[in-house]
């Protein structure tokens, strides 16, 4: 991702190390390619060569085809950017320095958070630039700044994959101190004992879709779910609607 920060007079942020210790363990095991690619993509790359030689070796790697120093350099010699990367010697110099115990992810995150920098970086210049021209009224530019900057926001680093083995324990705990409560509902109570008696209430990360046809009551039914909990747990509540406004939901 190329930026044109020239009136910053300053270098991108990026990680010149980070992307080519992530190559090289590619290199290294191809295995590393799918953990890698659940974290970034080819465009969180800075440098040109280092993005043009990722999205070689997805090509490969879909094809099927094993990916080392050898097979890398053949392609990318077929679509003549091989000189471009840096030629035959920089694909090797990938693999020098690379750690004993390399943790693919960590390294990965790093380019990411530098890439969230520099996309971060031209949203604010690009609002910068819209301010001064005043082609637009401020409503609008507010409008297309928060869309810039939540645009952004939505690709932060997410987690990765997670071996089995490292949630066995914490999840054995979960189960034993359900268990240890001895109460049927184990997560926020909707106050409707027959609908808690068969979701033993709400729980963390699940998403949870009312549906009917219109005029069925369903906004009611929220509402109702919203006042109990709000008034009988520790639980804050906030209720959004698309259709009514905020008077006429507490009228409700």
């Amino acid at each position: 991702m190329e930026l044109d920060l020239r009136y910053l007079k300053k270098i991108p942020p990026h990680s010149s190390e980070a992307e080519k210790t992530v190559l090289g363990g590619i290199l290294i095991s191809n295995k590393n390619l799918n953990v890698i690619l659940s974290v970034i993509s080819p465009e969180d790359f800075y440098k040109e060569a280092n993005r043009k030689i990722i999205e070689k070796i997805v090509v490969l790697v879909d094809k099927g085809k094993p990916v080392d120093v050898v097979t890398l350099s053949e392609e990318l010699q077929k679509m003549g950017a091989l000189d471009e990367v840096g030629g035959a010697s920089y694909l090797s110099s990938l693999m020098d320095g690379v750690p004993k115990s390399l943790n693919v992810e960590f390294y990965a995150q790093i380019i990411k958070e530098k890439s969230l920098l520099r996309q971060l970086i031209l949203s604010s210049a690009k609002i910068i630039s819209s301010s001064y021209e005043q082609k637009d009224d401020a409503d609008q530019l507010l409008d297309e700044a928060q869309a810039a900057i939540i645009d952004v926001a939505e690709q932060r680093i997410k987690p990765g994959f997670v071996p089995v083995s490292i949630l066995t324990e914490p999840t054995l705990e979960m189960i034993k101190a359900l268990h240890d409560r001895k109460e049927a509902v184990t997560g926020v109570p909707t106050g409707f004992r027959d609908l808690d008696a068969l979701t033993a209430g709400f729980h963390s990360s699940e998403f949870v879709v009312i549906a009917a046809r219109p005029s069925m009551g369903k906004t009611a039914l929220c509402l109702n779910i919203s006042q109990y909990v709000g008034l009988n747990t520790d639980y804050s509540v906030g209720f959004f609607s698309l259709e009514m406004a905020k008077e006429q939901i507490v009228v409700r």
